[in-house]
């Protein structure tokens, strides 16, 4: 029933296809300032981007709930999956997001999972404001599947201000960073300095 569930996410999701010129900006996505980047300069923007509030509490909640069930049944493998849980937990609700002359990274706390979308694929940037749950569904690597901002794939770690990035194919990549507009200004500078325009 799982992977017949996840067959049909699969099939429902939409694919674009598309050249380098973007199409407009999805609703609610706002341009990024112009920033001069000299032809020898070289740059980079780097930002952590964590969980927290809401979201946090229930991961700690269910991890804790988990621990302490293994450890009063004394059932040590489910002390081991709490831990397991924890691992992942502290991998992919913490990321390191960098902009430089590669393109965008986005790196989880042990180096992994590590998403990498050079610059030769982007074809803009730009930030939108994400609510979690409505546009996304809750927190975590998504992919919206309703809305505005409809098969755009990547990290919603919180809610806010976030770096919308359109890919070359058509594509939409997301991150929620703090000061994503500086993050998206150096991007389009990027592209303009290599390929002319964005």
């Amino acid at each position: 029933a799982g992977v017949a569930v996840a067959a049909l996410a699969a099939v429902l999701v939409p694919r674009r296809t598309g050249g380098r010129s973007p199409g407009p900006l999805p609703p609610g996505a706002t341009e990024a300032p112009h920033l001069a980047v000299g032809a020898g300069e070289r740059v980079a923007w780097t930002r952590s981007a964590a969980t927290g509030g809401v979201p946090a509490v229930v991961l700690v909640a269910g991890i804790g709930v988990t621990a302490v069930a293994g450890v009063v049944g004394r059932q040590w493998w489910v002390l081991g999956l709490s831990l397991a849980l924890a691992i992942l937990a502290a991998a992919m609700f913490s990321v390191t997001v960098t902009v430089d002359e590669r393109g965008l990274t986005v790196r989880g706390r042990f180096g992994r999972p590590r998403l990498h979308t050079s610059l030769d694929r982007i074809a803009r940037a730009s930030t939108v404001t994400v609510r979690p749950v409505r546009d996304f569904g809750g927190w975590g690597y998504r992919v919206a599947a309703l809305g505005p901002l409809k098969g755009t794939r990547g990290y919603v770690l919180r809610g806010g201000e976030a770096l919308l990035v359109e890919l070359t194919d058509g594509g939409r990549a997301i991150v929620t960073v703090d000061d994503a507009g500086t993050a998206a200004a150096l991007l389009n500078a990027l592209l303009e300095r290599r390929f002319g325009g964005v």
